[in-house]
């Protein structure tokens, strides 16, 4: 079980499942596409992350102890944290690209997916990170997961 918050260095071991360039990265699912997009500006930043919200991601989770119970123990996501000391979860666009990343992390062999909207609920209080190690992803501290969140429930209720 791990203590806390662990720093990654995606540049420290390459693995070879990993693209070193932009050019290198094929998107494999719609998320991805809709990623792709939002950072080479094809669409309008509101409306990447909106849509964003409505997308699944992939989120490493540290394995149960053995003698765990199920669905008695919540989930604990994968925290990298960066140089300065900002811890995020880590979150991918498919478990496929959690792979390379998670293996350097033996208690992650677990997770699931989720709406991103859900995520950012229970978990952005600490930022996000979308496919660390990867060319193309996104970092969000909490105070973007937060404004994000206020737009998302603004839009939900009538007359805001």
């Amino acid at each position: 079980m791990s203590n806390g918050p662990v720093i990654f260095d995606p540049n420290a071991a390459p693995s070879p499942d990993v693209p070193n360039e932009d050019g290198d990265f094929v998107p494999h699912n719609e998320t991805e596409k809709l990623l792709l997009a939002g950072i080479e500006g094809e669409i309008e930043q509101e409306d990447f992350m909106r849509r964003l919200l409505t997308e699944q991601v992939f989120m490493p989770v540290e394995d149960l102890p053995p003698d765990a119970a199920p669905n008695t123990i919540p989930p604990k996501p994968l925290m990298l944290e960066d140089e300065d000391g900002h811890t995020a979860v880590a979150l991918f666009t498919s478990p496929e690209r959690a792979k390379p990343v998670v293996d350097h992390f033996p208690a992650y062999k677990g997770g699931f997916l989720a709406d991103t909207i859900w995520v950012l609920e229970r978990f952005g209080d600490r930022g996000i990170v979308l496919n660390p190690g990867w060319p193309v992803g996104l970092e969000l501290d909490a105070g973007s997961v937060k404004a994000i969140l206020r737009l998302n429930l603004a839009q939900r209720i009538p007359g805001q």
